[in-house]
């Protein structure tokens, strides 16, 4: 028998859906279909299918081949305690929980909850089942432990392949787990003191810091760093993706930050973008920007509902089809067009003891999440719940991360300063963009 150990880290918490179980924290089931893979596709140099045909040469496979495993059994243990945290605190008015609603099919009332940064499913969950309401788990060491039950040539072979290339520092830095994970939540990676240990900065190019206990970033959120953490990621992802309008209770601007997709969509693709072309045909807003648009919003991340707050409405997605010549949204029945699209940009905090902040490496994933297939359905499919009228709309023709990071990191193209109206200067979300911004064009 031949075994491997590593020492993992845990960074962020992961949201568990089995927290009232033992040692509910990263399981192998989770870790290794997902490591086997990766491991196949380095082996094919870039392709999956190539690098099963090279493992099944090198009799590095098990099973019968429908689903390619390489031979070799993991464990993962925690190494400390695991502590079990609530993602969404109940609401409380004059020491007695707020109730949200009572739900009619069991006649129980659901608990008001606060809403966490980045993470919305608990939101209608009964806070007092355990099967329902998600927990976040958190521990800080865990040993992995890979099992190959000989020693011939394949299987040492083996061995040294996971064990050498940098390969198990490449899949951790490229990989959160758990719910929420391009957001940042589970991320996990090699233990500064395990011999397999590679800085994150030599694997990757874009990155900056925080540091939840220092001007700006502690003023974000009140909560405790996991909370600012999430918040930050969450501000400057949205002001990538959707833009950030951020109002008071009586309806007035705080901030305002137009989406850099939207300034790519206009100067780069010359299209409009989505979102103007819904408020056009939904909700009668009219514009004079051109007319042909662009669902640039859905390549970082496709699901079939989204909500409008603003005009109290709920917009349902799909791929469209063609037929006779028509494009049209895709029966229900039809599973093979896509229903969702992971985000192809991950989130990957990792804390740094010494310095006391936290670098979020950006990873690029277009081809994990195989973005260029999604965005060969060409046309989606858009149809308001409250106005009964519905658009299809094209996708961009191809869409690479890198093209558009360039974009916005090109001075000519975007300055914070200018992108946002002076009023909006003093607002805590300015200083932490502008902190943010600053880190990643001076890299």
């Amino acid at each position: 028998m031949r075994k491997l150990t590593v020492i993992l880290r845990q960074h962020t918490p992961l949201i568990h859906f089995q927290h009232y179980q033992d040692n509910a924290t990263l399981r192998a089931s989770e870790v290794k279909p997902q490591l086997d893979r990766f491991l196949l596709t380095q082996l094919g140099d870039g392709d999956y299918e190539t690098g099963i045909e090279r493992a099944r040469i090198k009799e590095w496979l098990i099973g019968d081949g429908n689903h390619p495993a390489l031979n070799y059994q993991m464990k993962i243990s925690p190494m400390d305690d695991i502590e079990m945290m609530d993602t969404n605190s109940p609401q409380k008015r004059d020491g007695k929980y707020k109730m949200k609603k009572s739900r009619s099919h069991d006649n129980h009332e659901i608990i008001s909850l606060n809403p966490y940064p980045a993470y919305f499913a608990n939101m209608d969950a009964d806070y007092k089942n355990p099967v329902e309401y998600k927990k976040f788990s958190m521990t800080d060491y865990l040993k992995m432990t890979f099992i190959f039950k000989n020693s011939t040539n394949a299987m040492v072979a083996l061995s040294n392949f996971i064990n050498d290339n940098s390969q198990l520092p490449k899949f951790f830095l490229r990989t959160n787990f758990g719910t929420r994970n391009s957001k940042g939540f589970g991320s996990f990676y090699i233990a500064e003191e395990d011999p397999l240990y590679v800085s994150p900065t030599q694997l990757t190019t874009y990155t900056f810091s925080v540091n939840a206990q220092s001007m700006p970033y502690k003023d974000i959120c009140r909560g405790n760093e996991f909370e600012i953490l999430f918040k930050v990621i969450e501000t400057f992802y949205k002001s990538l993706r959707s833009g950030i309008n951020e109002i008071d209770r009586q309806g007035n601007t705080m901030f305002y930050f137009k989406s850099i997709a939207y300034g790519y969509c206009t100067n780069i693709l010359l299209k409009k973008w989505d979102k103007r072309k819904i408020k056009e045909t939904f909700y009668n807003i009219s514009t004079t920007t051109p007319e042909e648009s662009c669902d640039i919003k859905d390549v970082f991340g496709f699901s079939t509902d989204e909500q409008w707050l603003s005009e109290r409405d709920s917009i349902k997605k799909s791929i469209a089809i063609q037929v006779n010549g028509h494009w049209q949204q895709a029966p229900a029945a039809n599973t093979t067009v896509p229903t969702r699209l992971q985000s192809p940009l991950l989130f990957k905090p990792i804390y740094d003891e010494d310095e006391d902040v936290y670098h979020i490496y950006l990873i690029f994933k277009e081809k994990e999440v195989k973005l260029e297939e999604f965005l060969s359905y060409r046309k989606v499919h858009i149809s308001s719940r409250e106005k009964h009228r519905s658009l299809i709309i094209d996708l961009p023709k191809e869409f690479q991360l890198q093209d558009f990071f360039s974009y916005f990191l090109d001075n000519s193209h975007f300055n914070i300063n200018d992108h946002v109206e002076p009023q909006y200067h003093t607002h805590i979300y300015f200083d932490i963009l502008e902190d943010i911004y600053k880190q990643l064009k001076n890299i």
